[in-house]
Parts: C-alpha cells; structure tokens; sequence
C-alpha cells in the first residue's frame, strides 16, 4: 500500500475548495476528468487548475505566461503544491477581477501586466520559502 505523502493530503485538502474543482477560465467542472482518468491539468507558474480544452489555448501562449502540467492525482511535488496554496483558482480570479481582466479571452488575460506581477509574487514567495530551509 502506497504511503500518502505529506503533498498528497495537502493537494486533497486545496482539492475540497469548490473553486479548485472548475476550470479558472471557463468554469466547467473539473470533476469528470479527474474521475475519468485521475488526470488533472495545472497552470503551474499561475497556481491554477484548468480544464483540457483550456489548458492548450495555455500551452500556446508558452512557458512565460502559463506552464502547463497533467498530473495523476498523488503524484505532485511538495513545492508543485506550494504554488496552489499560495495561488489557487479563487485567488488567481479575485487578483484579475481587480483589474477587470477575468472576462478577457485566455491569452490577454495570461499575458497581461497584472497577470506577470502575480506570477512574480508567486515565485518570490516561492523561491522565499525555500531559501530558508
């Protein structure tokens, strides 16, 4: 029996916010998917979950604005969850609805000013708490 890491119960836990469970961008439940195939996709650089569709209208805008991930469920990296809990789809939409960006197609939203400070302040809090280890 696999041993349930320390970065599986925390990924569990960002899974019960009901924002987590549907796509940041078209809102569609993700739901289906990770049942379907215990795959789900991830904006890794933008602490997002998105859904399949979404998630190759992000892999052509490349790695600067959004670094796309699927992931088996159970497999994520310690610091892979650190990224969620400091974004997450709730926090990312709240930061873009300040700055009327959350109705914007993918890719001006994902490659606006707004959206490169907070991939910016993601990686600084990141790069942060790693460095004092």
């Amino acid at each position: 029996m696999k041993k349930v890491s320390k970065a599986d119960v925390s990924f569990m836990k960002l899974m019960e916010d009901p924002c987590n469970q549907q796509c940041a961008d078209c809102e569609c439940s993700l739901l289906p998917c990770i049942r379907q195939s215990n795959l789900l996709y991830i904006s890794l650089n933008n602490g997002v979950f998105v859904c399949p569709s979404c998630s190759n209208f992000h892999k052509a805008l490349g790695e600067s604005a959004s670094i796309i991930k699927a992931i088996r469920i159970g497999h994520l990296e310690e610091k892979e969850v650190k990224y969620f809990k400091m974004g997450g789809n709730k926090r990312f939409t709240e930061f873009m609805e300040k700055y009327d960006l959350n109705v914007l197609d993918i890719e001006t939203k994902y490659k606006s000013r707004a959206a490169n400070y907070y991939r910016a302040k993601v990686v600084s809090f990141l790069t942060f708490s790693f460095e004092r280890r």
